[in-house]
């Protein structure tokens, strides 16, 4: 009945070393079950240098995985890692201006600057996010293939939210995914913002609290104390645009500020919370922003000007690095705020801009 076992050998090349035996056969056969590694390493139906292995053993470059499975099995739970080339084509051509978008590349890393209304990664099964245009643009230079892409998809190693514009770090390789998210997950990397919010914030300061977000609906709420399945945040700022002494007040919504904030913790949506909950929501934040402020502002926009929310990923500065990542070593990447930023800030001079 063609159920004969076909053995299949994969040798660990460099930017496949160090992760979990688990993983690599889970992005090798994407649409096998949860537990089916475990199964198949038990059974000796994959072993790895001829020899049983736990799913937890951490590939060594040179390491020879076989895969001892029936050819309709193997096809049938790989097929979906080949099947979505022409996805990938089509969001190149859909998102082309991420082309011009590009700050920084090298072979590891992309840094995109990204538009507001471009999603980092796919919210439903048929969105477009920068995920597939990278997978696209890879392909298309070469640097990924069908065969690349059975074990390792190209990826934003960060997220931004869909209305949030800004560098956004993407990794070429796996090597560089891994670091780059362990970067970002222990905030190693410096990462300050741009922001218009309503009112006049004072000169400097600094907002910190509890951030709970609810799955549900997708909104966070913050609080001072801590609270079951909250986490702390801390954000630090300084306000880039002059004082208006005619303000009669910090929350007078007649005034805006020009903000430039560092995250010293990253949490979903926490720069949106923090100043909403100090009572500076950011302009045109459709969540947490003020509706009648908002609807007012928008008059202001020259004809042909999106609304976003005026929140911009400005700068990150990046540690010593070493490895795949080394070319970054100890730099500083910016990117200049949108021009709709100027529509509602004061002259460039006092935008501090670069």
């Amino acid at each position: 009945m063609g159920y004969n076992k076909r053995m299949r050998s994969f040798q660990i090349a460099t930017g496949d070393a160090g992760q979990r035996l688990d993983k690599y056969i889970k992005r090798l056969l994407p649409s096998a079950a949860g537990s089916f590694p475990y199964k198949m390493l038990r059974k000796k139906n994959i072993v790895v240098n001829g020899k049983k292995a736990e799913g937890d053993y951490l590939l060594q470059e040179g390491d020879e995985v076989r895969f001892y499975l029936a050819e309709e099995t193997f096809l049938k739970l790989s097929q979906s890692e080949t099947a979505g080339i022409e996805e990938y084509a089509h969001a190149l051509a859909a998102l082309k201006e991420l082309r011009d978008a590009i700050v920084y590349e090298d072979e590891a890393v992309l840094i995109l600057n990204k538009p507001a209304g471009v999603l980092s990664q796919k919210a439903d099964r048929d969105d477009i996010s920068v995920n597939e245009w990278l997978t696209g643009y890879l392909l298309e230079k070469g640097e990924a293939t069908k065969e690349s892409l059975s074990y390792f998809k190209p990826t934003a190693t960060h997220r931004l939210d869909r209305n949030t514009s800004g560098l956004l770090v993407c990794a070429k390789t796996l090597s560089a995914e891994r670091e780059m998210t362990r970067l970002f997950r222990e905030d190693g990397i410096e990462k300050y913002y741009r922001l218009v919010v309503l009112g006049q914030v004072p000169v400097s300061g600094s907002i910190e609290g509890y951030l709970l977000k609810d799955e549900k609906t997708n909104t966070v709420t913050f609080s001072k104390e801590e609270v079951p399945g909250s986490k702390y945040s801390r954000t630090e700022y300084v306000r880039l645009s002059r004082e208006v002494s005619t303000a009669c007040c910090s929350n007078d919504y007649d005034t805006v500020s020009l903000v430039e904030a560092r995250l010293l913790t990253g949490r979903s949506h926490q720069l949106r919370v923090h100043f909403a909950s100090a009572g500076h929501p950011i302009l045109f934040d459709p969540k947490y922003g003020n509706e009648e402020r908002n609807r007012a502002a928008e008059k202001k926009l020259p004809k042909g000007m999106p609304k976003r929310q005026l929140l911009h990923c400005h700068k990150l500065v990046f540690p010593a690095l070493t490895g795949s990542l080394s070319a970054l070593s100890e730099r500083e990447i910016v990117s200049r705020e949108p021009e709709v930023f100027r529509v509602f800030t004061a002259s460039e001079e006092e935008a501090q801009g670069e």
